[in-house]
């Protein structure tokens, strides 16, 4: 009888071991499930913002959009599962009080990142700052005759100059419409609104949770509890991850441009792609003799759309594409052709535009534009530099990327011809009249097609090629949340299976 009791206590403490290691197992796997990795490109963000990673009111790449969506919070976001297109963040509800005020309820107990009040008024003067000084996708904070704050009902409402409709609700739902303070202003997010705060560490970047925000958004499944950003062009480190099948996000641009990143696909246990609505065209840099003359930027266009036509022929990846609007969008033309050249040009000239490095993946383009060059007086020559948004004084135009949003195509074209900074500027005096028919018009959306006409019409840009967003990644992540017409990478999207 004693041995048996041996045999049973020697049996039931193994099993106390065994089961005290399973959970603590078990604990180890939950937290390091609930963190995240993402190929990011920070170095190139300090870059151009000058040690900076995101300018708050000055957005140039979407990469530091992304980032803007992570750090801050906005009244709305845009939701692939909501009814109205909509969920609140720090609005718990909303109504139009009539055709010229919006009211916006606001969620109680609202923090900053640190543990202090977030309070309605510092969300006001937040929003003043966005109508005063304005962003590049604004259009409607430009008409807000007043901003108020009604401290008894916790409420905001805005009051315009005009009737305005529910795409404002789309307006306030981008991260350049999220509540920012002086200290994000300077460049300092340890202190945030949204669902992270940032940390540097041995020269990491480290975005933190802020758990006031989890708990206000509440979020039924809990989002990373860190994500660390390494190098986009980390490659080992990169294939390393994939192949581990890690909680490891690579997103994806120009993917097709860049031998390693099919590679990448090839390691990837998932892989999530949204509508083919990236659309890649030329801006012009300046206005001079050749720029001036709509017929020799006839000329150029056809140049470089035939060269790329040619070069993307056998791409499964991007598609030879000549329109600014993706199939589907207000404001596309179902079929367009360019004017014919009536005039070339008589006298020889160089041009010389500017592409990514990345472009050098594309297979014979190089050799498709010396072919179509030789067959006009304007050589146009290649130059590949990285150094976005800067260009050499030379170079007449660059390769842009643009997506357009399927909510309201308007904050769209106002991004394009944003004064000194939007790809288009240049020409933004020959549309001004179509905008405010835009705004004012019942039937908008025929406006819009005048406006795309009016741009292919006089070659305001040369669009060559479409594609689509996608992510790489091991296969314990869930995107289902994410949007896949804008596939805006937000990590408290992200979910884990």
């Amino acid at each position: 009888m004693l041995i048996i009791q041996g045999k049973v206590s020697k049996f039931l403490i193994l099993s106390v071991i065994f089961v005290f290691f399973e959970i603590m197992s078990m604990k180890s796997k939950s937290v390091k499930k609930n963190n995240l990795t993402v190929a990011f490109p920070i170095n190139y963000l300090k870059q151009i913002n000058g040690k900076k990673i995101v300018r708050p009111q000055n957005t140039n790449t979407t990469w530091e959009y992304y980032l803007l969506e992570n750090l801050c919070a906005t009244l709305v976001k845009d939701s692939i599962t909501s009814n109205s297109g909509f969920d609140g963040v720090l609005a718990k509800n909303w109504n139009q009080i009539n055709s010229k005020t919006w009211k916006f309820y606001l969620k109680d107990q609202l923090k900053w990142s640190n543990g202090t009040d977030l309070t309605g008024q510092q969300i006001k003067s937040s929003f003043e700052s966005l109508k005063i000084k304005g962003s590049r996708h604004s259009v409607y904070f430009k008409k807000i005759n007043k901003i108020n704050y009604n401290k008894l009902e916790h409420s905001l409402s805005f009051e315009f100059r005009e009737k305005i409709n529910f795409n404002f609700l789309h307006e306030l739902s981008l991260a350049d419409s999220s509540i920012v303070s002086r200290q994000n202003l300077k460049g300092d997010w340890s202190v945030t609104s949204g669902p992270f705060f940032l940390i540097e560490k041995d020269k990491q970047v480290i975005l933190s949770k802020n758990k006031n925000f989890e708990n206000i958004f509440e979020s039924k499944n809990r989002y990373a509890d860190e994500v660390f950003l390494i190098d986009y062009f980390e490659d080992a480190e990169i294939s390393r991850l994939l192949k581990k099948n890690e909680n490891f996000i690579f997103p994806v641009q120009s993917f097709s441009l860049r031998q390693q990143f099919l590679e990448y696909k090839k390691l990837s246990k998932q892989v999530y792609c949204g509508e083919k609505n990236v659309i890649y065209f030329f801006e012009f840099l300046k206005l001079n003799s050749i720029s001036k003359s709509i017929n020799l930027r006839n000329e150029i266009r056809q140049i470089l759309q035939d060269s790329f036509q040619k070069a993307l022929m056998n791409n499964d990846e991007i598609n030879y594409f000549e329109q600014l609007i993706p199939k589907g969008f207000k404001g596309h033309i179902d079929s367009y052709k360019y004017k014919k050249i009536k005039n070339k040009a008589k006298i020889k000239r160089t041009i010389q535009i500017e592409m990514p490095t990345l472009m050098r993946g594309i297979p014979d383009l190089e050799k498709h534009i010396s072919e179509h060059s030789k067959m006009s007086n304007l050589n146009v020559k290649i130059k590949y530099q990285d150094a976005y948004p800067e260009f050499d004084k030379k170079s007449l135009m660059r390769i842009n990327m643009f997506k357009g949003n399927q909510s309201d195509q308007l904050a769209s074209w106002n991004f394009l011809f944003s004064k000194n900074i939007g790809p288009l500027h240049l020409f933004a005096d020959k549309v001004s009249g179509l905008f405010k028919k835009i705004t004012n018009s019942r039937d908008k959306n025929k406006v819009l097609l005048r406006l795309h006409k009016q741009v292919l019409n006089n070659v305001m840009s040369v669009p060559v090629f479409i594609e689509a967003n996608c992510i790489y990644s091991g296969s314990e992540l869930d995107f289902h949340k994410i949007n896949p017409f804008d596939m805006r990478l937000r990590f408290y999207d992200v979910q884990f299976k």
